[in-house]
């Protein structure tokens, strides 16, 4: 089976891509689905996270408070490292597990949704790589709409993470967000057309 590491900046539009995707069938693993996942069933990664970066990050039920996590996760390098040292080992054992049932069906190819597929290494378990780009002004309208990020956070979330041309250096394939729905659609058919003609 062949599998595409599907990447991109935070706010390029990764989703709207994959869900492209599935519309023609793909079985999509999503390492951000992934991470959630692990952290309800995992207990000790929550206790390390609030050790790490205190209980402030917990809410009364002490269920984790994403958006306080991120702003003290991305204040920082060294914070986000320590972020991406709790977190990333079981994410990763978990993609590897639901790539693994991927594989023993019938699919030819599967997308694995990875927005630090370079900075964390995952690179390693992909095929091919797919990345995602969009404006950066698109971007930033993006994240404050959607996750009601301000500028600076948003900003610096952007800067934490390996630029576009880092990423569009070890591209197989890339698809240029510009908020047309239909060219996406468009680009996502060819694509998994051709993914299709390099599986036979």
């Amino acid at each position: 089976m062949l599998k595409v590491g599907l990447t991109g900046g935070i706010g390029s539009g990764k989703t709207v891509v994959s869900d492209a995707f599935t519309s023609h069938g793909t079985p999509i693993i999503d390492t951000d689905i992934i991470a959630r996942e692990v952290l309800s069933r995992e207990k000790g990664l929550l206790d390390q996270l609030s050790t790490t970066f205190g209980s402030d990050i917990l809410d009364d039920q002490q269920r984790l408070v994403r958006s306080k996590l991120r702003d003290i996760a991305f204040k920082n390098k060294e914070s986000k490292q320590k972020l991406d040292a709790i977190m990333h080992p079981a994410i990763r054992q978990a993609t590897l597990e639901q790539i693994h049932n991927q594989e023993k069906g019938d699919n030819p190819y599967c997308i694995i949704v990875v927005p630090l597929l370079i900075e964390t290494g995952f690179i390693e378990l992909v095929d091919r790589v797919l990345v995602v780009t969009a404006p950066f002004e698109m971007r930033l309208k993006w994240l404050n709409k959607r996750s009601q990020l301000n500028t600076e956070t948003a900003t610096d979330i952007i800067a934490s993470q390996t630029t576009d041309t880092e990423k569009l250096a070890v591209a197989d394939d890339h698809i240029n967000n510009d908020n047309d729905l239909a060219t996406i659609q468009s680009k996502v058919k060819e694509l998994h057309k051709h993914y299709l003609r390099l599986t036979n």
